[in-house]
């Protein structure tokens, strides 16, 4: 059906005779070019964007406990707890309703 209308096109009528004339391994080694140029560039940048995310992640953990690290050396050896003695939990400009007694 459409390629009826493609042989009878007027400028790429002439384009499909020759691509339909030539034999089959063309089509395949043209595919396989395009395979080669396209899909696989992009298949390894995809591959290296993973891989970079992956070690950046790892960098960051282990860098966020080496701080944890420091802070508990620092505090003498007791481990770093944020939460406040009088109960005040640090919210500023906040009403806390309880309920019950």
């Amino acid at each position: 059906m459409w390629q009826e209308g493609l042989r009878n096109h007027p400028t790429m009528g002439a384009w499909y005779a020759k691509v339909e004339n030539r034999p089959r391994w063309v089509a395949k080694v043209a595919l396989a070019a395009v395979v080669l140029t396209v899909v696989v560039p992009l298949a390894l940048l995809v591959m290296a964007a993973l891989v970079v995310g992956f070690v950046t992640f790892m960098v960051l953990g282990v860098v966020a406990v080496l701080v944890q690290q420091v802070r508990i050396l620092f505090a003498g050896g007791r481990s770093v707890d944020h939460s406040r003695a009088d109960g005040d939990d640090g919210r500023v400009n906040v009403r806390v309703i309880k309920d019950g007694p």
